[in-house]
């Protein structure tokens, strides 16, 4: 789970981005002295990336999660408030260990089998938790990108909830809207805390409810859902 609860509060800015980056170079261990295992970049290795980027089109709204350039997989809102999830096979494949040093110092070494596993320990991460609530309060991250990232992060959780790996993600299963809708507006308030222009930026409509998929809907993975429902 992310948690926001201890994060402090900061100052207005006035630049915003639309996508989130993790930069790195990869890395390889070796042993010291005693026998510990020391992480360090492989010389000559050009910087990489992942990120989330929002967008959006005639059908909604749309988080690209990016592997350097290439999308390998979508999290989309669209304007009937139905949620599609689209993860490419490269998002879940095995792959050669990735040992990710960050260029960023205050950033984790992430060491992961597939992007799946990388992105997961980024997102939820200590310092992406601290830089996502600092740079959402300078307005450096705009309040559509952080809310549609804090949505899919409140439904990868729902997700989790019913396995914990990815090839068990990848299964059909029954997804809680309702229990997404209530996860999604906890993020909301702990981002948010007790400052007024937070709140009036990430204000969500006490009726807001999500739609299951409907049969025209396009989608890679096939993910039952039940419907949720306004709050009372």
């Amino acid at each position: 789970m992310l948690d926001l609860s201890v994060l402090g509060h900061t100052t207005w800015a006035y630049r915003s981005t639309e996508n989130i980056r993790y930069e790195y170079r990869l890395g390889k261990g070796t042993k010291n002295k005693k026998g510990e295992i020391v992480y360090k970049e492989i010389k000559g290795e050009s910087p990489k990336e992942i990120s989330v980027t929002w967008t959006e089109d005639q059908l909604g709204q749309h988080l690209l999660l990016k592997d350097n350039t290439a999308t390998v997989a979508t999290f989309s809102l669209l304007n009937d408030k139905t949620i599609v999830w689209q993860p490419l096979e490269a998002y879940e494949r095995e792959q050669t260990r990735i040992i990710a040093i960050p260029t960023n110092p205050n950033n984790d070494l992430v060491i992961a089998e597939t992007l799946f596993s990388f992105f997961e320990q980024w997102l939820y991460s200590k310092p992406f938790a601290q830089r996502l609530d600092q740079l959402s309060k300078e307005l450096v991250y705009p309040p559509r990108l952080v809310k549609l990232l804090l949505l899919f992060m409140a439904y990868q959780d729902e997700r989790s909830d019913k396995g914990q790996d990815a090839a068990e993600l990848s299964m059909m299963m029954n997804i809680s809207l309702d229990s997404v809708v209530q996860k999604f507006k906890s993020y909301i308030e702990q981002l948010t805390g007790d400052v007024p222009y937070m709140q009036r930026l990430y204000n969500v409509d006490e009726k807001f409810i999500l739609s299951p998929a409907k049969p025209t809907t396009p989608a890679i993975e096939s993910i039952q859902v039940t419907p949720s429902t306004p709050d009372v």
